[in-house]
């Protein structure tokens, strides 16, 4: 399987266990995840994930002919449970399309009671309204401050 083909392409990443993951990703050479990570293997990195050719069992890219799965999946899952940090590197996003993602994960969440890190959310969200450019993704951003405002 040839990795860099799918260097800052969209791509749905199928590991051999079946679970799945999707996003923009970055090809990493195994020269540099030996360096970086102690790995001498070529990888995908999606958000600040690494999936390494022995763990893919397929990839697809992500088109409108072969859509996102879900609006948000175990990128952004994990990222929330990593902390806020984490999901921090996700709404910084370039991309659009993760800041979107990560937009949808916590719409879905962030206003349960259970939910961890709302305060820190909150910041992160007041930030992406200032500096977005994206009006789909504001609207959203202001929706869920103010649904999350007296919890």
């Amino acid at each position: 399987m040839n990795l860099k083909q799918y260097d800052d392409l969209c791509v749905r990443v199928t590991l051999i266990d079946g679970e799945y993951a999707e996003g923009a990703c970055m090809y990493n050479s195994d020269e540099y995840n030996f360096h970086e990570y102690g790995r001498d293997e070529e990888s995908l990195q999606i958000a600040s994930f690494q999936f390494y050719m022995s763990d893919i069992a397929k990839v697809e890219i992500i088109t409108e002919e072969n859509p996102y799965r879900r609006p948000y999946d175990m990128i952004q899952e994990l990222s929330m449970e990593d902390g806020p940090d984490y999901f921090q590197d996700l709404l910084e996003s370039e991309d659009e399309r993760n800041v979107k993602r990560a937009l949808a994960y916590l719409e879905d969440h962030m206003t349960r009671p259970e939910f961890p890190y709302r305060k820190e959310m909150r910041e992160l969200l007041k930030t992406l309204i200032r500096y977005t450019e994206d009006t789909e993704v504001r609207t959203r951003a202001e929706q869920l401050l103010a649904e999350t405002e007296e919890q």
